[in-house]
Formats: C-alpha cells, sequence, structure tokens
C-alpha cells in the first residue's frame, strides 16, 4: 500500500474588500482591498511575486481611480515584487504581510438596454515565486484567490403622460381646465 500526501500550498493568499469577502457595492463608490499573504511553508521563499487582475466585462469601474500601494499598475493588473516591497524578496517561514490598493466604481453604470443588469467584476490574486527553494521543487508552492464583486444598481421609473398618443382615445380640454375633465394616457 501506499499513502497519497495532500499539501496545501507553500505560499497563501487572501483578500477582501471593504473588510467582506462578499460584498455588494454601489456606483461611485470606492472599493478598498486589502490582501494578505503568508509563506506557510517550513522554508523561506525568494523572489515573491503577487498579481491582482481585475476582471471588469461590464466596464463598471473607472481605472483612472486605481490607486495602490507600491504596486505597479498596467492596465488592469497590479503587480508586487520584490522592487516594489522588500518583503517579498525573501520570505521567512511563517512570515506574512499585508498590500492594498483602491478603485473607484463609475457614477453612472453602462445602462443601455433592459438586459443590463446583474452587473459585477471579479478580481483575481496569485501569489508564487520565481525561484522556489530545492526542497519544495515539485510542490505547489503558489496559490489563486478570486474574489466577485457585485454591484448594486438603483432602481428608477420614468412616467410619461400622453394625450394624443395611445391606444385609448382621450377627451377633454387641453391644456386642462379647472373643473373640466381631461383623460389621459
Amino acid at each position: 500500500s501506499k499513502n497519497a500526501v495532500i499539501s496545501s500550498a507553500s505560499l497563501t493568499i487572501e483578500q477582501t474588500v471593504n473588510e467582506k469577502k462578499d460584498y455588494i457595492a454601489q456606483n461611485n463608490e470606492t472599493l478598498n482591498f486589502q490582501i494578505n499573504y503568508k509563506n506557510t511553508a517550513t522554508a523561506a521563499i525568494k523572489d515573491v511575486v503577487i498579481t491582482s487582475k481585475i476582471q471588469d466585462s461590464f466596464s463598471v469601474l473607472d481605472l483612472s481611480t486605481l490607486k495602490t500601494d507600491n504596486g505597479s499598475a498596467v492596465n488592469n493588473i497590479i503587480t508586487w515584487n520584490s522592487s516594489q516591497v522588500k518583503d517579498l524578496g525573501l520570505l521567512s517561514p511563517g512570515q506574512e504581510g499585508k498590500l492594498s490598493f483602491s478603485i473607484k466604481i463609475k457614477s453612472q453604470l453602462p445602462i443601455a438596454k433592459s438586459s443590463d443588469k446583474n452587473f459585477s467584476f471579479d478580481n483575481i490574486l496569485k501569489i508564487d515565486s520565481l525561484s522556489p527553494p530545492l526542497n519544495l521543487l515539485g510542490t505547489q508552492i503558489g496559490q489563486e484567490d478570486k474574489l466577485t464583486v457585485k454591484i448594486a444598481t438603483q432602481l428608477q421609473f420614468g412616467a410619461k403622460v400622453y394625450f394624443k398618443e395611445g391606444p385609448f382615445s382621450n377627451s377633454g380640454p387641453l391644456p386642462p381646465k379647472a373643473g373640466e375633465k381631461t383623460t389621459y394616457t
């Protein structure tokens, strides 16, 4: 018989937005992402790289408002490595750290038709090492964490009043006069 050993990733990563894992945002709101990473291995890990990829298929985010602490942002991808965060050069066993970034939701969501609804976007975090230690070769070093942020839309109603259009015939003076009945569709 043989024993199978299942091991967890040596580098772990987790994220929250506005201090929650499940968050429903509003338009024109600033979202603050907190990233927690940790080396759970028994060996130090060199050259750690963390990436955050924002997948915004609905175009609800204002990418010009993206702000990060020590990371380099290109379009919708933020990268942190040892040149920006010194601790990522050599992450000791049990060592952990925090990173953050913020981005704002557009004030007007791109609603053009009735099927434009259920707005959301994903943020996919990845942590890995460019040069894993020899004793960890062949094992999973990095990890991925995906967070979906839903956007609440504001319900709006529009009303129109018709006198000469529509399926019903209307009657009465137009403009209406006090004391006389005028009907509208």
